[in-house]
């Protein structure tokens, strides 16, 4: 019997815990894509961050997918951790262009 309050206990205690980190994400809604872009990129020249505008205006207007903006933010920040920008730029452009889009 001991057992089985123990486990009854721990499942009980994860759930919880789980219903408590789903409010939690709720309470807390996902960054905006310009911080996303600005702080994940390090942006910091006025051209990097004017880039970063247009990105995001084009993205708002419907001119420009959100996944396509993402694919480009992930494969820089992989390809380069330490100052991922350069790649962002050629890579959104290089997609941008495939969907039709001049940046």
């Amino acid at each position: 019997m001991n057992g089985r309050r123990k486990w009854f206990v721990t499942v009980a205690m994860g759930l919880m815990a789980m219903a408590a980190g789903d409010r939690l994400v709720a309470a807390n809604p996902a960054v905006p894509l310009r911080e996303q872009l600005k702080n994940g990129l390090r942006a910091t020249r006025p051209e990097e961050l004017q880039f970063v505008e247009k990105t995001v205006t084009f993205v708002e207007a419907g001119k420009l997918s959100i996944r396509t903006v993402n694919a480009a933010f992930d494969w820089a920040r992989k390809r380069r951790p330490d100052y991922p920008f350069p790649y962002f730029e050629r890579a959104l452009r290089v997609l941008a262009a495939r969907e039709g889009v001049n940046l």
